[in-house]
């Protein structure tokens, strides 16, 4: 079972597939930015961090995390429901955790 909070799971989910703001905690390790990951988490997220950076990693595609730019782009799209209702295009969303 991960120790990931699930609404921290809910959050990632909300902006892989939708393009929702994440904010926070949740939009620091998607932007890459681990100092202001660390100063925003609350205790649940700071102590599963290195799985939630790893579920990132392993999960979420790469076109939509590691920089504030990927970031406000993916977004302004819609997350993949916008690209792939847009240009058709289809990402492998498999890895996502449902909770």
């Amino acid at each position: 079972m991960s120790k990931i909070p699930s609404e921290t799971i809910r959050v990632i989910n909300g902006y892989v597939l939708r393009g929702q703001d994440p904010g926070g905690f949740v939009r620091y390790v998607l932007a890459n930015d681990l100092r202001e990951a660390i100063i925003h988490a609350d205790p649940d997220n700071l102590a599963a961090i290195v799985e939630i950076v790893k579920y990132v990693y392993h999960a979420v595609p790469a076109a939509c995390y590691g920089s504030d730019a990927l970031m406000k782009s993916w977004m302004r799209q819609g997350g993949a429901e916008g690209i792939l209702f847009k240009t058709g295009e289809v990402f492998d969303l498999s890895g996502l955790l449902q909770r």
